[in-house]
């Protein structure tokens, strides 16, 4: 009873690594998978936001960059998020930030343990 997006940043694209279409096959890829799997990702959201690139330096793109809230401001304007029952489930310290920032229970996996018994253990 959850939507599912994952939000990325991806500065990958501003320091010219790969192209935002690149990204974005990866993410149709993705979506492909999980459905194969009986899984749901509702969307997905990145930021390609990196300092010193001509194209993706501006302030538009740092906000989309977590730990700001940039890209949960553009779910909640396609998607009736339900503010009260929000979960951020991340691996880093500006995920854990990210998820202070949008008031949501926030989970912080440890990427060498079981993912999704770290997750259920959260969720019960």
């Amino acid at each position: 009873n959850y939507f599912v997006f994952v939000v990325t940043n991806q500065s990958g694209i501003g320091r010219g690594y790969y192209s935002e279409n690149d990204v974005k096959k990866l993410h149709h890829w993705m979506l492909k998978e999980f459905k194969n799997s009986y899984s749901q990702i509702d969307d997905i959201f990145f930021s390609p936001y990196f300092k010193y690139s001509k194209k993706y330096s501006s302030v538009y793109f740092k906000k989309l960059r977590k730990p700001n809230i940039g890209m949960f401001s553009l779910a909640k304007k396609k998607w009736p998020i339900n503010t009260n029952k929000l979960v951020m489930i991340g691996d880093k310290k500006i995920d854990y930030e990210f998820g202070r920032k949008i008031k949501a229970k926030t989970i912080i996996i440890n990427e060498n343990l079981d993912v999704f018994k770290q997750v259920k253990k959260y969720l019960k």
